[in-house]
């Protein structure tokens, strides 16, 4: 569901390396969409914005989000994997990405998460399910191209 977009980008300030010329780097920007999404209660955020991404063909960077969730599964630990918790968190912050080619798929969320005794834990999320509306700010780009492997992603020009 499309909440609201931003019609115009701001000029950001841009580092750029040789892999990069200022160019194609403002000519991405000219091609991104901020968005704004609200998902429904009960949903888990990781796969809704997979299915979103696959189901338009976008890259989607999400900045942040907020609101209530009632099952979290977090890595706290890289060695120990995943915990899953079932109660009541309340979503602080979620970055994340989720990218699709025609040869991979990769994703990967972080999150800042508040218990209701003010205890906060954070770490890489693989699944988060909604107990209200949560509110994600992103960045979508359509048609990309990954350049030198997974670590260098652009918009294909």
């Amino acid at each position: 569901m499309k909440f609201g977009h931003s019609s115009s980008l701001p000029n950001p300030y841009v580092t750029y390396s040789d892999a990069y010329t200022k160019e194609n780097i403002f000519e991405m920007a000219s091609i991104t969409e901020s968005i704004v999404f609200q998902i429904p209660p009960g949903v888990d955020i990781i796969a809704w914005v997979g299915n979103f991404a696959q189901s338009k063909k976008v890259y989607v960077n999400v900045l942040g989000g907020s609101g209530l969730l009632s099952e979290v599964a977090i890595c706290l630990n890289q060695k120990l994997g995943p915990i899953n918790f079932s109660e009541r968190f309340n979503l602080m912050s979620l970055t994340g990405s989720f990218c699709m080619s025609e040869t991979f798929v990769s994703s990967y969320f972080a999150a800042l998460l508040a218990r209701m005794d003010g205890t906060v834990i954070a770490g890489s999320v693989s699944r988060l399910i909604t107990m209200t509306p949560v509110v994600l700010t992103a960045h979508i780009c359509k048609d990309i191209k990954v350049i030198g492997g997974n670590s260098r992603i652009l918009a294909r020009m």
